[in-house]
């Protein structure tokens, strides 16, 4: 899927450039693994293929957003139009 918004300055810095070194150190691997994922998969359902991430769908005010964990409280957040195979508002936060 292509990758058409970022929110996270350094989420854009290493999709654009290939440049992790303004991700956290801890999770710049973790994080650009995932985005990599992210650019390859063709369909939503692909992701129930990464259980290690516990993807998942929001629900409440944040419903239409899916999240990966980094880390304990941390999430790669994105969201989906399957129907033009985008994903849009990547963004790396806190929201617990």
């Amino acid at each position: 899927m292509k990758i058409v918004s970022i929110r996270h300055k350094a989420i854009i810095r290493f999709v654009e450039r290939g440049d992790p070194s303004a991700l956290p150190h801890a999770f710049a691997g973790k994080i650009a693994a995932m985005v990599t994922l992210l650019s390859a998969i063709q369909q939503v359902d692909e992701l129930a293929l990464v259980a290690k991430w516990r993807v998942h769908r929001l629900t409440g005010d944040r419903k239409g957003v899916w999240s990966f964990s980094v880390s304990r409280n941390w999430r790669l957040t994105f969201r989906f139009n399957e129907e033009r195979g985008e994903i849009y508002d990547l963004d790396f936060e806190d929201y617990h």
